[in-house]
């Protein structure tokens, strides 16, 4: 059992938690600002699941650092006369607002479409919805709109899936590829 009095107080998981969520609702809100008339699910869904991914990235970066930190101090305490392993205490770099920063930036930084492409994907599905006179019927319209879906599911957002939607709504005012 360990010693209470040296067990690590866990704030900095609450507050990354705690400005992650913000971060989150404040996103949401933004969207909906945005495009108020539009169906923002798919994007309000692969805002949730990037942020969300990221949380728990930043949460297994502090983690580590904080495992790190108490293997050290482990370690000095068993073999005070030894240095430490590395000079800069784990190997890693502390966690500061940079590294927060860029953990927020890695999921914009995909080969994905951007926003205002995500924008127009929309535009082309619902172009094609509203060609689509008779549901079931329209292929090509149908073909259109999968195209979109696909290329706005979470965890499907790539450059291929893109390249596939504007492929399949040319007839709905997506450029040629």
């Amino acid at each position: 059992m360990s010693d209470p009095a040296r067990r690590p107080i866990n704030v900095q998981y609450i507050w990354a938690i705690a400005f992650m969520s913000l971060l989150i609702v404040a996103t949401v809100l933004l969207v909906n600002l945005i495009r108020p008339r539009e169906d923002n699910t798919a994007v309000i869904t692969m805002v949730i699941s990037s942020l969300g991914g990221t949380t728990i990235s930043l949460l297994a970066l502090l983690r580590t650092n904080d495992t790190h930190r108490c293997i050290r101090e482990h370690i000095a305490g068993e073999m005070p006369t030894q240095q430490p392993p590395s000079s800069s205490g784990s190997g890693f770099p502390p966690i500061g607002p940079a590294a927060v920063v860029v953990l927020l930036l890695l999921p914009l930084a995909g080969c994905g479409p951007t926003i205002p492409q995500i924008y127009e994907m929309g535009t082309w599905s619902g172009a094609a919805r509203a060609a689509c006179k008779s549901p079931g019927a329209c292929p090509i319209e149908r073909a259109c709109i999968l195209g979109v879906i696909d290329a706005t599911r979470p965890g499907n957002v790539n450059a291929k899936t893109y390249r596939t939607a504007r492929v399949a709504c040319q007839s709905f005012g997506a450029p040629p590829p």
